[in-house]
């Protein structure tokens, strides 16, 4: 009887399972990709799992996690970052993180809980709250609806609440509450990051407007998409009231007006407090004090901005000639060829300003006040594009606080006369950064480019011969993109001075070593985009921090958010601190901050305030951590001199 042998592509297809098995014995795979040599070890069957969930073998995945636990110490079988696997090879293990994510994608919600939970007892992360509250979603059966209390400003109450300040910096804390988890806390539409859902969730949020009225809203969400929110009104008031002062209806008395728009207003003449209104305008006539040639006025508003002006009895009563005023105010004198209505002539308007042009400054704001006087009655006062209420009169005091950008600034005031006749005086401001915030004094961070599923990111063989397939190359571009906008979000909070792929944002001179260095991952897989991102100090190899972000792919991933997130999650945990020394102790300097303060030693600079508002840098030094009582810590001085009412600021 003769052998029937198969024919040739049955010859062809024989070879190639037998090829199979040979490569799958030698690696110990079940044919999920696992492209390594198997050895055997735990951390053998726990890359396997990984290379199985990518191809939805739960099942091979599930045993291999549990073996892999099985051959970890009873007292090591635990999710934990940075293991050493062998030599100078570490590995991030979640194990039971792992497992928690297969039974959430089996719809088996309770196991899928008890091993997301066991996984954030031993080591947090972004993937493990996620999925552990998307298991809770699963499983819940009645849906409350969240508490949100505020606790600052004090003065807010339970309904619809109005607040006056000066200050463009409003602080907002509350607490939101909820049996179920609250997982997102959102102020004006942007989320304030929230390291993990929890039942109760402290926040605090500091934001900063501009002058005017704003309307604040504070929404609060559970993982049921249930929200309850707060609205809070906010007017930044900046400008002092408008004073006009005149000549009074009787003989020897004096007539004063003022105006502003918070509706709460105080006339104090001579230190005394002598008459208040709660409304946006103030009129008040006096007789002139007996014996005086001259009083001193001054106007405050309810965000106790206050406008003062020194005003003479023989000024007053006693028209002087206007000649005599523009000899008195040359310098006060300006016009503008780009004003062609400008007739400064016909009624003799004079802008005197308190400040003087140039002038170099230090700060954020600047109090721009004067006194504009003419012929015929002032009707209309701008100050930088703002409008001021005011009386129509020939004598208007002025005040107002303008904030500067970094640099060349120019503010200008502008009175029209009843004829329609302008007048403008401008100055100059130039704003400079104080030398303890300058660049070179900020804590140096190197941003190496980050690994993609464990890999670095290409090779110059890689990019020569493309030797990456589509998979491949399409998470190299997501990472790119990630790194690309963590990269811009640095450089626009100014928190840390950048060395990026050795480019380097300082070319100042005198700036010390790059301190720490940024390694970043990413694991890429077709379910969801992990990243985490490894701070270490450089002169002592010490993790500072490890910080991780988690999205499930649903089609479209925000890279910019997910970058967003994780620079706050970092700046959140090197915050710049600022305080005032208080005390000399045997093992450094006691300071006084309000400022929440670092678990870590963290370099710090001591200066002193000049009289021009710059700083002086006097010594440096680092914070001691576990030192901390009732918001005062304490630092040790390294190089330099420190005293009692120094200050203190971190790097």
């Amino acid at each position: 009887m003769k052998l029937l042998l198969p024919n040739k592509s049955i010859q062809c297809l024989l070879y190639f399972f037998l090829l199979c098995a040979v490569a799958c014995s030698h690696t110990g795979s079940t044919c999920c990709d696992y492209n390594q040599i198997f050895r055997g070890q735990w951390d053998d069957y726990y890359l396997r799992a990984l290379s199985c969930i990518e191809k939805a073998n739960f099942q091979q995945a599930l045993s291999d996690f549990q073996a892999s636990l099985e051959r970890r110490p009873p007292s090591k079988q635990y999710d934990r970052r940075m293991i050493r696997t062998y030599g100078m090879h570490y590995l991030d293990y979640f194990p039971n993180r792992e497992t928690g994510f297969i039974y959430y994608m089996q719809h088996e919600y309770e196991n899928a809980l008890k091993y997301l939970n066991r996984s954030i007892q031993s080591e947090p992360s972004a993937k493990a709250y996620y999925y552990r509250n998307q298991s809770q979603k699963k499983l819940q059966t009645s849906i409350g609806q969240p508490e949100l209390i505020l606790t600052e400003p004090y003065h807010i109450t339970q309904n619809l609440s109005e607040i006056w300040q000066s200050e463009n910096a409003f602080n907002i804390q509350g607490s939101a509450y909820d049996t179920l988890l609250i997982e997102e806390i959102s102020i004006q539409g942007h989320p304030i990051w929230v390291n993990n859902a929890a039942n109760k969730i402290d926040f605090s949020k500091k934001l900063v407007f501009e002058e005017g009225k704003h309307d604040i809203h504070i929404q609060v969400k559970n993982i049921c998409d249930t929200t309850s929110e707060k609205q809070i009104i906010l007017h930044v008031d900046q400008t002092g009231p408008s004073i006009s002062i005149k000549k009074g209806t009787q003989a020897d008395t004096i007539s004063i007006n003022a105006q502003d728009a918070s509706g709460r207003l105080a006339l104090i003449i001579d230190q005394q407090h002598i008459h208040s209104v709660n409304q946006a305008v103030l009129n008040h006539e006096f007789k002139w004090p007996s014996g005086k040639t001259e009083i001193y006025v001054c106007v405050k508003d309810r965000c106790k901005n206050q406008t003062c002006a020194n005003v003479s009895h023989s000024q007053l009563f006693y028209e002087p000639q206007i000649s005599g005023l523009i000899a008195n105010n040359k310098a006060s004198l300006y016009s503008d060829a780009d004003f062609s209505s400008i007739h400064p002539i016909a009624d003799y308007i004079v802008i005197e300003l308190n400040q003087t042009s140039p002038m170099t400054v230090f700060d954020e704001q600047i109090h721009l006040s004067g006194k504009i006087s003419a012929k015929r009655s002032i009707v209309s006062v701008m100050i930088n594009d703002k409008e001021i209420p005011i009386q129509a009169s020939k004598n208007i005091y002025f005040s107002r606080q303008i904030r500067l950008n970094i640099g060349q600034n120019q503010l200008y005031v502008i009175a029209k006369t009843i004829s329609g006749e302008s007048q403008r005086k401008m100055i100059q401001a130039y704003r400079k950064i104080p030398s303890v915030l300058k660049p070179e004094n900020r804590y140096g961070l190197s941003i190496y480019p980050f690994h993609v599923n464990g890999q670095e990111q290409r090779t110059w063989l890689n990019q020569l011969f493309m030797l990456s397939d589509e998979a491949e190359q399409s998470s190299l571009a997501l990472t790119e993109s990630f790194e690309k906008n963590l990269l811009m979000i640095f450089q626009e909070r100014h928190r840390f001075r950048i060395n990026y792929r050795g480019q380097s944002e300082s070319n100042e001179t005198g700036s010390i070593p790059f301190q720490g260095s940024l390694f970043g991952a990413a694991y890429v897989s077709k379910y969801g985009l992990e990243i985490t991102a490894k701070i270490v100090d450089n002169q002592t190899s010490a993790i500072l921090d490890i910080k991780d972000v988690y999205r499930e792919n649903k089609g479209n991933i925000d890279i910019q958010l997910m970058a967003r997130e994780l620079s706050e999650k970092i700046h959140r945990s090197f915050p710049l601190i600022r305080g005032q020394i208080i005390s000399k102790m045997s093992s450094g300097y006691r300071f006084e901050c309000k400022d929440d303060l670092p678990k870590i030693a963290w370099p710090i600079l001591v200066y002193r305030q000049t009289s021009d508002s710059d700083t002086n840098i006097t010594g440096n030094g680092s914070i001691t951590p576990g030192n901390y009582l009732n918001q005062m810590g304490m630092i040790v001085i390294d190089d330099g001199e420190a005293q009692c009412g120094d200050w203190v600021i971190s790097r």
